[in-house]
């Protein structure tokens, strides 16, 4: 008699975290909710995790583990997905962890509303010194009920920022398997361009306001919105990718797509803001050439950041976001 498959498949990419995974793998295996399976994959980890990830498989059935050549975030969530065999997919990233109860509380929610092809979830942003902050999306489920398709693409386009991370939604395996809606090896911001095509994919949402996911911010040696050629340049494609795509395969979601895209360019211009000044000119020139971007949405952010960059140019422009947004964090904390 074949098992039943497990409802969750909780799919966990490692890479040199060994500080922090016992944490991360403890928090599924504490959940009182039991139909799960975790899945560890060890992408090249030169620590002591794949170590850590053998040691817990030897002693929990539910767990899986990959050890595979390192091939990036990508890489390691679409081998995760490959073996995968639950009802639903989530994803944690290896230095986050999940808060006790969530399991149960998600599967009351679909007990209590039904199954649906993408269920956000509610996240707190942890700070080293273990202060603890809301997130921020904004959700409630009144967002979702009874509400149709595009109005739920529209609220999400109109978001801060959409709700990027993969690892804060579950999502029906089959509606991914389907529509092959993998993560793109190799490219930086990866969750922005699965997020969208995941959102075309769908056609039904919720949400679950249960704290769900503690998220780690600032670790040691980040810096917010710091420049990286391999970023702007993976930013700049994934914008230009979906502004095609949006004239020819979904053209039914055109308008929400630009929306989309919108947020990145604001990406673009927080990080240009923190480039050097060898080879600004190539990066300013991108920028111009995106510019009409910001001409998509009439929020009062928009219409600032319109005028600005009108008046004082981009440069400026950058630093005045940068200035705000790590004013806003500081606030936050």
């Amino acid at each position: 008699m074949t098992a039943k498959p497990p409802f969750i498949s909780v799919i966990v990419p490692i890479f040199n975290v060994e500080k922090y995974l016992k944490i991360s793998i403890d928090s599924v295996l504490g959940q009182s909710f039991k139909d799960y399976e975790l899945i560890l994959v060890d992408d090249g980890s030169p620590d002591s995790c794949p170590a850590i990830c053998d040691e817990y498989a030897a002693v929990n059935e539910c767990v899986k583990v990959i050890h595979k050549e390192n091939g990036g975030l990508s890489d390691a969530r679409n081998a995760g997905i490959s073996v995968a065999i639950g009802q639903y997919l989530l994803f944690l990233d290896s230095d986050d962890y999940i808060a006790d109860g969530s399991f149960e509380k998600i599967s009351q929610t679909i007990k209590h509303r039904g199954q649906k092809d993408v269920i956000f979830l509610n996240a707190l942003c942890l700070y080293p010194d273990d202060t603890v902050t809301c997130y921020g999306s904004g959700f409630t489920k009144e967002n979702f009920l009874n509400k149709d398709k595009r109005e739920i693409l529209a609220f999400l386009a109109k978001g801060q920022q959409f709700h990027i991370s993969a690892c804060f939604k579950m999502v029906k395996r089959e509606l991914i398997v389907k529509n092959e809606i993998m993560f793109t090896k190799g490219l930086l911001c990866e969750d922005v361009d699965w997020s969208i095509k995941l959102y075309l994919h769908a056609e039904s949402f919720d949400y679950c306001e249960y704290p769900h996911y503690y998220y780690r911010q600032l670790r040691e040696g980040s810096i917010l919105w710091e420049f990286s050629e391999k970023k702007f340049s993976d930013i700049v494609y994934i914008i230009k990718k979906w502004l095609n795509l949006s004239t020819v395969e979904y053209k039914e979601y055109e308008d929400i797509i630009l929306l989309f895209v919108n947020h990145q360019y604001y990406e673009l211009v927080l990080m240009y803001g923190n480039k050097d000044n060898k080879n600004r000119n190539i990066y300013k020139s991108t920028l111009k050439e995106l510019s009409w971007l910001l001409n998509l949405t009439k929020s009062k952010k928009s219409f600032f950041v319109k005028i600005f960059y009108q008046l004082f140019g981009l440069r400026i422009l950058s630093v005045v976001l940068n200035y705000y947004l790590k004013m806003e964090k500081r606030h936050e904390q």
